[in-house]
């Protein structure tokens, strides 16, 4: 398989909308395979970090261990030098950017 069909899977867990424990396996389904992408030489790009991020606003819910989740994950995509207007605007989303940096003037 390559890089675009499992980035649409992590996608496609996003649209899970049922019950908390649905939602739950679906994000863990995402995580799994967002994981297994930064292990292998396929890699990640910009629509990886889309769509977990995605994952994340639709199927976390909201407090401490979602945030740190995305802060971690947005420091992964700075490091890959991924960051661009999509994970940009999908972090906005998911997190506002103050919340991010509380102490900036964002």
């Amino acid at each position: 398989m390559n890089r675009e069909v499992y980035n649409s899977y992590i996608g496609m867990c996003s649209s899970v909308s049922e019950s908390s424990k649905a939602k739950a396996k679906a994000l863990m389904k995402a995580v799994s395979t967002f994981q297994k992408m930064r292990k292998t030489a396929m890699g990640l790009d910009s629509f990886t970090y889309t769509a977990i991020l995605k994952a994340i606003e639709y199927l976390m819910p909201v407090g401490p261990k979602r945030e740190a989740s995305i802060e971690e994950i947005f420091q992964m995509c700075i490091d890959d030098g991924l960051v661009n207007f999509q994970v940009l605007n999908r972090l906005q989303r998911v997190a506002p950017l103050s919340n991010l940096w509380p102490d900036s003037d964002i």
